[in-house]
């Protein structure tokens, strides 16, 4: 009997991939998970597998629960979504899944956590209903403004080693410095650095600001990689560098310096 539903499972399981769009593929598979912990769990032996105890009652309905979830998800159908936790939330109540037993028998017990769960997710998905949020939405840029995330996310990867385990620094602090803000990530072996930073609002006539880098080598002899002008890392911490001057609020900062021979 069981290579039979084995078989059986196998060609539904398949067939709903040749029916259903390849967006919908995730959906198809986390929909079949709480059928899948089911089966597992009552071939397994006992005391085994208990983590997975909360799935076995009303497993298919557990099951097209969560399709549809993902389903609307993939859609950006965030109150449908919403909905259909307040479903799985008021069946859970009733004792239909996540319980061995119905409402008024001695043997329910729903389980609580996944209460809170259904709880936590229907005021997620009404909040993203509200403020109208669209996974989609860079699918729906135009052509230049793909390109323009493309050139950014090009720029960040150049630095992504030094922010991700260099050290950081906050040279300039937004909270007492109303004109700019800057901060600094330096390497381990203190060879290269980035300083970034913002120009909140552009003056008529404008003060010329210092910006002093911090963690560097005093003896090492750093390049500017936009100019190729040299500076002592004691230079640069001593003396600073100028920002530069720039036309309109919120302008980008940014200064990439590395250690040379020289």
């Amino acid at each position: 009997m069981l290579p039979i539903l084995v078989f059986v499972g196998i060609s539904s399981y398949s067939q709903a991939f040749e029916v259903v769009t390849k967006k919908y593929y995730p959906a198809v598979i986390m929909a079949s998970l709480p059928v899948v912990m089911d089966f597992m769990m009552d071939n397994v032996a006992e005391g085994k597998l208990q983590g997975f105890l909360a799935f076995d009652p009303g497993s298919a309905f557990v099951g097209l629960l969560v399709g549809c979830v993902f389903v609307f998800i993939i859609d950006n159908k965030w109150l449908n979504a919403a909905i259909t936790n307040v479903v799985a939330l008021a069946l859970t109540g009733i004792g239909m899944i996540h319980s061995p037993g119905l409402l008024f028998t001695d043997t329910y017990s729903p389980d609580f956590g996944f209460v809170a769960a259904y709880s936590v997710l229907i005021v997620a998905f009404l909040v993203l209903h509200f403020i109208k949020f669209n996974h989609k939405s860079f699918e729906k840029a135009s052509e230049e403004e793909k390109k323009i995330a493309r050139e950014q996310i090009l720029k960040y990867k150049e630095m992504e080693h030094l922010v991700q385990t260099g050290d950081y620094y906050r040279l300039v602090n937004p909270f007492e410095n109303n004109n700019h803000v800057l901060w600094q990530f330096v390497s381990k072996d203190k060879k290269e650095t980035v300083v970034c930073g913002v120009r909140l609002h552009s003056e008529a006539n404008p003060h010329i600001y210092l910006f002093y880098p911090q963690g560097l080598d005093a003896d090492m002899k750093y390049e500017d990689v936009v100019t190729g002008k040299v500076y002592t890392g004691a230079a640069l911490m001593k003396a600073g560098l100028p920002l530069p001057l720039t036309t309109g609020d919120y302008q980008p900062i940014k200064f990439t310096f590395r250690a040379v021979e020289k």
